[in-house]
């Protein structure tokens, strides 16, 4: 019998390879919509010990939940700092944000680096100071842009990306006995240590028949950079639109279908 249209997802391996503490949610989607969710983590989250610097600016941007939460703005470091307006990129960017009682004033139509540029400096006028607390592993396309176009962007690292101590071993007894029918990378850094565990230990015939979902481009280009071939990305760039996309692409399929 093959998977009812509430299961679409029946007896599909899915490889979840967000952080711990943020892979709830989709291993619990996975879970719902019929699929084996295998959740190991190839990203962690640490705190620098670096606090947001004095003074006053225009903007404080926030490229991610991750960059706002490290941050740890209060009503009253928001005062100190100018009162400046907040922009945000990312659905999840903007609910914690909000969460908290924050307003945001800008937010791009699509969640990516280069459309907030291409949006957001046209709101700017004359050489405003803009504050970026973001992570190490971050790309530098925001700041590069809004100096070049003779704004003040002060960087400051508020916490590291890396990968975690159990990575490489429970990605290596995994494939062991195992293969997944999707491997999902929610960011550009998920896609880079996961190749780096696979080419280091051999695994490219684990992974040669898996299929590949990114959450957004840059996750994406990356992958396809490390040599994947990514068949699913979605136009809405969160993580329920890449499973949106994911019972999308099994649904056109049925090949690929358990029975």
């Amino acid at each position: 019998m093959s998977a009812g249209f509430d299961k679409p997802l029946a007896g599909i391996k899915v490889l979840i390879t967000r952080a711990e503490g943020q892979a709830d949610p989709l291993i619990k989607s996975v879970e719902r919509l019929g699929g084996i969710p295998v959740s190991i983590p190839m990203i962690s989250f640490k705190k620098t010990g670096k606090s947001l610097p004095d003074g006053k600016y225009d903007w404080i941007i926030f490229t991610s939940a991750n960059a706002f939460k490290f941050a740890c703005l209060t009503k009253e470091r928001l005062a100190a700092l100018g009162h400046p307006k907040i922009a945000a990129i990312g659905e999840k960017t903007k609910e914690a944000i909000e969460r908290l009682g924050f307003r945001i004033d800008f937010i791009p139509e699509s969640f990516i680096a280069e459309a907030f540029v291409r949006e957001f400096t046209g709101r700017l006028k004359q050489q405003e100071k803009v504050l970026l607390p973001k992570g190490n592993l971050a790309r530098n396309i925001i700041y590069e842009t809004l100096t070049s176009e003779g704004h003040i962007c002060t960087e400051i690292i508020m916490y590291e990306n890396k990968m975690p101590p159990s990575s490489e071993s429970g990605l290596i007894e995994f494939f062991e006995t195992n293969k997944a029918d999707v491997l999902t990378f929610t960011s550009a850094s998920t896609a880079a240590n996961f190749m780096k565990i696979v080419r280091k230990n051999n695994l490219e015939e684990a992974i040669q028949e898996s299929v590949v979902a990114c959450i957004g481009p840059a996750a994406k280009n990356k992958a396809e950079a490390l040599g994947l071939t990514v068949q699913i990305c979605p136009d809405t760039y969160t993580v329920d639109g890449m499973l949106q996309a994911i019972i999308a692409f099994y649904k056109n399929d049925m090949s690929r279908r358990k029975l």
